[in-house]
């Protein structure tokens, strides 16, 4: 008979130096009445202590524990809820483990460095639990191991499952501890992880429409929350800054916004700005720097190479006010087309890009399924027939979903399905991400979710044998075919689907996925599209190429199309309208235009200056590199600046 086994391992910080021996200055008399417990909460001398770990393990009482696994029988049971992955929309739900633990009174042993010097004996002084709070109350994010197997296994041979303290309860007079502990994506919560970080600076002055110097309060506040450089928001109104001490010296009206008076006590928002990144960086950047999440989590290398395989995107975002991290990832999740989650197996973050499933996958059947454990459900809420993009924010003050706040938008259709179904769905996205000149990357996302939902996925669980040769994996594509899932002949069929969550037990996992469905959508083709749909002035192709693309290396195919009405100009006549750039050879470029590239008016003739500031025209396109431009509007450079003109009040003079 196989007999389970499950354990609950917790690790405290615990100091590894001892009291009073240098560097630890503690001292009875001075420091405190009695030596600490080595914990942080009990800790005397807190700036020299050194953290080294300690592992407490606990197990379901039983009569059939090994010797050779050291723990406390306390657990009195256990509840594991399984996180559940929401592909291409966001991160989901998370998992939680929950313990309960019987309060028992306790010796110390092995917990108090310094047992055999009290003036009393812990067994007859409080209780195990109750010790443990009061020196440990600071356990909110600490490593909990959920660990599972069965006798004869060694603790290493055992399944291990990694998660991170969320908070405590108890004990209480029914004589129960417990714990509860969250995996690792918890720490993006928008209760925990804001970004930009809040800020506490504010003005020590009015500033009038005209300042463009601004002094922080309270004193030293500069130093100790600002960067040297950066943007800021100033109630609805931002402003980029470089800054020394105090002191911002600010460039006004920035991002959209136009300039404001603004008074005594005005919060000076720091604001966060990516741009040009890979989703994979800007996420790790959102993880590591806000939530706070260790490094040794995100395996970004294979982040990366899992992304350049399937996207060449670039992104980037202006945020002007605290913003949840868990809702940016989330907007990006669904914008890139990700699906990301906490590998609870490996204690690693995964993420991978929205695809069909490999030929090779895993193949789940009828002979793979515990008997009549296929269940299907339908989710008609989740059918999408229109899917429009609104990008290119105009002003990141403003109110995220405020369609007239972007400069550009997309609306995708699949007519088909409308007429399939019978009605419309419409779907609405509001990009921070998608930026100026990028409708490739919002035509991208359309289809993408058209393929996915015009016919809404169903929902499967089922279980299968936890010995199973090939395991099914969360996150991972796999294929599912039963006599209840039928063509139109009744014929089984076999569907592609995506695990969304795993529940493991002694013999069986519990299955939940949702079907893949990547419906064939109109070709967006190879090239790299840059589309200039709002007028704009002094465009560089390579600057715009970069903001939207990865860097090209050489062979890639670049269209740039300037669409209808759309103006191309410049502010002066010393700056070129278009200027295609510098490229690595190979490169093909073509661009079409259709709207206008005109070239800045020369600056005329002023008689009352001692020199003639009178200028040639500025120039509409100037290319450094081979191209094809096919001219379907107006290319015009600007005309030359005229003579000045006086007149005396009698007769006319013309210069």
């Amino acid at each position: 008979m196989t007999r389970a086994l499950t354990y609950i391992e917790i690790d405290i910080d615990y100091c590894a130096l001892r009291y009073g021996e240098s560097p630890c200055t503690a001292e009875i008399g001075v420091t405190g009445t009695r030596k600490c417990f080595n914990t942080f909460r009990t800790c005397q001398d807190k700036a020299n202590f050194s953290n080294e770990p300690k592992t407490l393990r606990y197990a379901e009482a039983s009569e059939h524990l090994p010797g050779d696994i050291e723990c406390t029988p306390s657990i009195k049971s256990i509840s594991y809820t399984p996180q559940t992955i929401d592909p291409g929309k966001s991160m989901g739900q998370r998992a939680t483990v929950s313990v309960t633990f019987m309060d028992h009174l306790s010796t110390d042993a092995g917990l108090d460095k310094y047992l055999a010097e009290r003036d009393y004996d812990p067994w007859e002084r409080g209780t195990y639990w109750g010790k443990f709070r009061a020196r440990n109350p600071y356990i909110k994010g600490r490593p909990l191991r959920l660990i599972r197997g069965i006798l004869g296994q060694t603790r290493d041979e055992m399944e291990v499952r990694h998660f991170l303290i969320e908070s405590t309860t108890g004990p209480g007079t029914d004589g129960n501890f417990a714990i509860t502990a969250k995996d690792a994506l918890k720490l993006a919560d928008e209760d925990r992880a804001q970004a930009p970080r809040k800020s506490s600076g504010t003005l020590a002055t009015a500033a009038g429409l005209e300042t463009v110097e601004l002094e922080l309060s309270p004193p030293g506040i500069g130093d100790a929350e600002y960067p040297a450089s950066g943007a800021l928001s100033l109630g609805e109104e931002a402003v980029t800054f470089t800054r020394s001490g105090d002191t911002l010296t600010v460039t006004r009206a920035q991002f959209g916004t136009v300039a404001a008076e603004h008074d005594e006590g005005t919060l000076c928002q720091v604001m966060l700005i990516y741009e040009s990144m890979s989703a994979a960086a800007i996420i790790q950047a959102l993880l590591i720097d806000y939530a706070e999440c260790p490094p040794e989590f995100i395996p970004f290398t294979e982040w990366q190479a899992e992304l350049e395989n399937y996207t060449d995107f670039v992104y980037g975002a202006r945020i002007g006010t605290p913003t949840g991290v868990r809702d940016l990832i989330d907007e990006i999740i669904e914008q890139v087309g990700l699906v990301v989650w906490w590998d609870d197996i490996e204690k690693l973050i995964k993420l991978r890009s929205l695809r069909p499933v490999t030929a090779g996958a895993v193949r789940i059947n009828n002979d793979s399924t515990v008997a009549s454990s296929l269940r299907v459900r339908e989710q008609p809420n989740k059918r999408v027939s229109q899917v429009w993009t609104s990008f290119a924010q105009i002003n990141p003050l403003e109110q995220l979903e405020r369609a007239s706040n972007y400069s550009s938008g997309t609306v995708t259709i699949d007519g088909q399905s409308e007429i399939d179904h019978g009605m419309p769905a419409i779907y609405k996205v509001f990009s921070r991400w998608i930026g100026n000149f990028n409708r490739s990357a919002a035509q991208r996302l359309g289809a993408q979710i058209l393929s996915r939902y015009r016919d809404p996925p169903r929902k499967f669980s089922f279980s299968v044998w936890r010995d199973m040769p090939i395991p099914l994996l969360l996150g991972r594509g796999f294929f599912l075919s039963s006599h209840v899932l039928q063509d139109d002949t009744g014929a089984p069929a076999e569907i592609q689907a995506i695990v969304t969550s795993l529940e493991p037990g002694v013999d069986q996992i519990s299955v939940d996925a949702e079907e893949m469905l990547f419906a064939e959508q109109p070709d967006l083709g190879t090239a790299r599209l840059i589309v200039i749909d709002n007028s704009s002035l002094a465009v560089n192709l390579r600057a715009a190429h970069d903001a939207i693309y990865a860097a090209p290396v050489g062979g890639e195919e670049i269209i740039c199309i300037i669409e209808a009405g759309v103006i191309v100009g410049a502010p002066d006549s010393t700056l070129t309208a278009f200027d295609t750039g510098d490229w690595p050879g190979s490169v093909a470029i073509t661009i079409l235009i259709y709207g206008q590239i005109l070239g800045a008016g020369g600056a005329g003739g002023d008689p009352f200056s001692g020199s003639d500031p009178r200028r040639n025209g500025g120039l509409a396109l100037f290319a450094r590199y081979p191209v094809v431009v096919s001219n379907f509007g107006v290319v015009a450079g600007g005309g030359g600046g005229g003579g000045g003109a006086i007149n005396d009040g009698a007769t006319d003079a013309y210069m």
